[in-house]
């Protein structure tokens, strides 16, 4: 039995990328992987399990950007000031679903 939950394989991705809280808080992040379903970022401080955020970015070769409304499956803590957050993409239009599977080609 796979115990990997995850639907789709991941690309790493060590990027900037912005989360929109809700609330109208926005962070600062750093990816760690994408795929086609979902994301893995570092955050400072942790983001509730459950929580329904926007997560923009950029990636490398891509002129515009991502824009991605998620829905946070873990929020994991690493180390002091580290927190590993895990995304399930809920919103992605088509230039984002295309520029993520030209990024993983």
């Amino acid at each position: 039995m796979n115990s990997n939950r995850r639907l789709s394989s991941r690309t790493a991705l060590r990027a900037p990328a912005t989360v929109a809280l809700p609330g109208g808080q926005e962070r600062e992040v750093r990816m760690w992987d994408l795929a086609n379903d979902g994301a893995s970022l570092l955050s400072a401080r942790p983001i509730p399990q459950g929580s329904s955020v926007e997560l923009r970015l950029t990636l490398p070769g891509a002129g515009a950007a991502i824009v991605a409304g998620a829905r946070v499956v873990y929020s994991s803590y690493l180390n002091p000031g580290e927190f590993k957050i895990g995304l399930a993409f809920t919103r992605l239009d088509d230039d984002g679903v295309a520029a993520i599977a030209a990024f993983m080609a």
